[in-house]
């Protein structure tokens, strides 16, 4: 479980973080960020409805999913936005 999760994790956390060292970067960490993170929010809502007996500790994990998702979302938004009116 550390090993495949952990790691995994802190990939995609490294391939996240250099996209910020980029300016045209950004955009595509901001997509990733947006994807993953709107996956694992979809995934977690759905097994609300299919499973019984779910901890605090899974709630606490989709509400900071939520979090990031729309974080992401709200940052993508701007980045475009920007970036149009930059053109």
């Amino acid at each position: 479980f550390l090993t495949v999760y952990g790691g995994l994790e802190f990939g995609i956390a490294l391939l996240l973080l250099a996209t910020l060292f980029r300016s045209e970067t950004v955009t595509y960490g901001l997509w990733a960020a947006l994807l993953i993170h709107g996956s694992l929010v979809l995934f977690r809502t759905i097994s609300f409805f299919v499973y019984s007996d779910i901890g605090s500790f899974t709630y606490r994990l989709a509400i900071g999913e939520w979090v990031i998702f729309l974080v992401s979302a709200a940052l993508l938004f701007f980045t475009v936005n920007h970036q149009e009116r930059a053109e």
